[in-house]
């Protein structure tokens, strides 16, 4: 994907199939750099649906493999690619406070251990995509830089920024997200969290941060993730 402005160029080609039985979500992008540098920020969704089983392992630990595949490959490239890139990371669940991350840095070493320590926590297991769209844009602070955010998740939201923490049902309507609705298999969704998500990222992109989505869970029955909310995140037309 070319983003609108001279420099590096990031672009993926992901085998990560989304049907039953077993998604294997394995990176392989490719890396140039000319000019400006690029900061790209890996969010990651720790909620409670990505810590179920897809395929034969957790969500969870699809998306891990994948940044660790993408982040040993930026470490094979020459150290001249690697100092034009800085890598961030963000993990979020359904709790704004408590959405952590890694600043932007050169050291990959670093960030393949910190993403390899990302668990999920029953404290927090709701969803909140927009608090990590938020979360990634506080990171991406150099506008000279081209600068990207690879957002996994199953496209599952149902909470936003400013819905209270408690992991309870009714702190959707309070002060909401409203309209709630708990549809399996893709379980407790709330409308506003989606479209909060995406207006979100419309705002992010016309900044000029670009949205690469890797999408997690099946497209066919039982549907277990949320096209609508992935690609209108996503900078493409399309997710992964």
């Amino acid at each position: 994907t070319t983003a609108p402005n001279p420099g590096c160029v990031l672009d993926f080609t992901l085998n990560a199939p989304t049907s039953s039985p077993s998604p294997t979500p394995t990176a392989t992008p490719s890396l140039t750099c000319s000019v400006s540098s690029a900061d790209i920020i890996i969010a990651l969704d720790r909620s409670g649906s990505m810590n179920k089983v897809i395929g034969n392992k957790l969500g969870l630990n699809w998306e891990k493999e994948a940044a660790v595949s993408f982040l040993n490959y930026l470490q094979s490239q020459p150290a001249a690619t690697q100092n034009n890139v800085r890598v961030g990371v963000v993990a979020w669940a359904g709790v704004n406070s408590l959405v952590t991350s890694l600043p932007l840095t050169n050291d990959l070493s670093s960030v393949i251990s910190w993403v390899n320590a990302i668990g999920g926590s029953s404290q927090d297991y709701y969803s909140c995509i927009d608090c990590a769209l938020d979360k990634s844009a506080s990171l991406l602070t150099t506008p000279s830089h081209r600068r990207y955010v690879i957002l996994m998740s199953d496209g599952v939201g149902n909470r936003i920024v400013s819905s209270f923490p408690q992991n309870t049902q009714s702190s959707c309507t309070s002060p909401t997200p409203p309209s709630c609705t708990n549809v399996q298999p893709l379980e407790l969704q709330c409308e506003r969290a989606n479209t909060n998500a995406i207006t979100r990222a419309n705002t992010l992109k016309a900044q000029g941060l670009i949205f690469h989505v890797v999408g997690y869970g099946s497209r066919v029955a039982p549907i277990t993730m949320n096209e609508v909310t992935l690609e209108g995140i996503s900078s493409g037309t399309d997710f992964y």
